[in-house]
């Protein structure tokens, strides 16, 4: 049996390998455990399940599905236009300041992730149609 998981924040990725970790290797004291720090969200951190689970059905060693997913992280990118910043500041995916900008200003951001798994502005347009053609 090999156990991956997929982490999108540093602060998640140390509860993980602090709490889930711990207990799986305990209760499964012969097998080997990895947690990833996918650094994505949403649509492309499922991209990256589906992609770990198909080096897994392929008998992959986890050393080697570690190292392609490593490889697949850095390559993703994610890119979303929003009509406000107001739900990404209440749970802080975007800074208060960056929120009070794009209010003020009126922007219709695009979004993506840094490469810490930090939400950042990518792009911004006058309108959505705008944003959405910018992604």
């Amino acid at each position: 049996m090999v156990k991956i998981e997929l982490a999108r924040t540093p602060e998640l990725l140390a509860v993980l390998k602090e709490n889930k970790v711990v207990a799986a290797s305990q209760k499964f004291s012969d097998k080997k455990i990895r947690v990833i720090n996918s650094k994505q969200n949403s649509g492309a951190e499922r991209l990256l399940v589906m992609k770990t689970q198909e080096l897994i059905l392929q008998g992959l060693s986890l050393d080697d599905i570690v190292e392609k997913m490593d490889h697949c992280i850095k390559q993703s990118k994610i890119y979303v236009s929003v009509k406000t910043l107001k739900y990404m500041v209440k749970n802080g995916r975007v800074s208060k300041v960056t929120g009070l900008i794009g209010k003020i200003t009126n922007l219709k951001p695009v979004i993506s992730i840094d490469e810490n798994g930090k939400g950042i502005i990518s792009d911004k347009g006058l309108s959505l149609k705008s944003s959405d053609q910018k992604i």
